[in-house]
């Protein structure tokens, strides 16, 4: 399949929303219900994303929404709040093509490793029109096919069907499954995951709905083609990083680190032990979730803070030096 990028945000200057789609296609019809359904007006963005995967019989889209400074720090207000923005890709179906091949990235990576997919695509599409006035001239950029950043070849080229997931809301334990399932779907659906609360059922059309709060439920079947994998297995994690100081940050071996199921993967356990982190968020109420959320410190800025502490003890260390040098050279 030809993926094609699109771009859904506005810019500093202007509130106009649609930036980039594909070359031919129409957003006011399809697209614009399927976007709506993951951005919804930016709700609980400020927490996590969320992940789209959704089609018709003429096209699918698997795409993320997520605050634009997860992808760019300088394109991300408009100068009075934080913005947020929709970056995925769409690919024709093609007649006759196999309904049963599987065909976009698993979730699994998708979660991984959205920010460094999705910033580039939000970078070129943005740049060019970022402090541009309002036009009601302006119309989308025309996008084309281009190299998508997952593996098309992880899957078989024929998938198989295994039985179609129920319709309704999942909890994150069953999200990677019901996304493996669908892939391989020939059927219309909007799949969206990464809520924190549920809110009333049905929302916007989604077929699945994937949220923190959702009640326990069996995951699906696993589809024939599913590599083995223990029933809950987390994607492989990044081992812990070493401070300057020479001391991990945290201190829990990993065989006994909680699994960080429903947990952002740009969420800040490592300033804690994730299962403090954990057990403190799922006490908030929705607000304190949010200012918890705004609070956390970008990667960059925290080992900035490290350097600059360790620099302030070496100062203080050498001016204690000096003074006790100079009291003895007096006496």
């Amino acid at each position: 399949m030809n993926w094609a990028p699109v771009v859904y945000g506005r810019t500093a200057a202007a509130d106009t929303w649609w930036q980039a789609i594909p070359e031919g296609v129409d957003h006011s019809g399809w697209l614009s219900d399927v976007v709506r359904a993951v951005f919804a007006g930016g709700s609980e963005l400020d927490v996590g994303p969320r992940f789209l995967l959704a089609q018709n019989p003429v096209y699918r889209i698997v795409g993320i929404a997520c605050r634009a400074r997860d992808l760019s720090e300088q394109m991300c207000s408009d100068g009075q709040r934080e913005l947020s923005c929709f970056v995925g890709w769409m690919a024709a179906r093609p007649a006759g093509a196999d309904p049963g091949a599987a065909v976009g990235p698993a979730l699994a990576d998708l979660q991984k490793g959205y920010a460094h997919w999705a910033a580039p695509v939000y970078d070129e599409v943005m740049s060019p029109v970022w402090n541009l006035p309002h036009s009601p001239f302006r119309r989308p950029a025309a996008t084309h096919p281009v190299a998508v950043p997952w593996d098309e070849t992880a899957w078989p080229a024929s998938a198989g069907h295994g039985p179609r997931p129920g319709e309704g809301v999942w909890p994150p334990a069953t999200w990677t499954r019901v996304w493996a399932a669908i892939l391989v779907t020939p059927d219309p659906f909007i799949c969206v995951v990464g809520w924190q609360h549920a809110g009333p059922w049905p929302r916007q059309g989604v077929t699945y709905l994937g949220a923190a709060d959702a009640p326990s439920r069996p995951a699906p079947s696993t589809p024939p083609w599913w590599p083995e994998r223990t029933e809950d297995q987390e994607p492989d994690l990044a081992p812990d990083p070493v401070d300057e100081l020479g001391q991990a940050e945290d201190p829990q071996p990993e065989a006994r680190r909680e699994p960080r199921r429903g947990v952002p993967a740009w969420f800040p356990v490592r300033l804690l032990p994730g299962s403090v982190y954990r057990r403190i968020r799922a006490r908030l109420p929705r607000g304190g979730q949010r200012l918890l959320a705004r609070a956390r410190l970008p990667a960059r800025l925290r080992s900035a803070s490290r350097r600059a502490m360790l620099g302030a003890v070496t100062a203080l260390a050498v001016a204690a030096i000096l003074i006790v040098t100079a009291v003895t050279l007096v006496t």
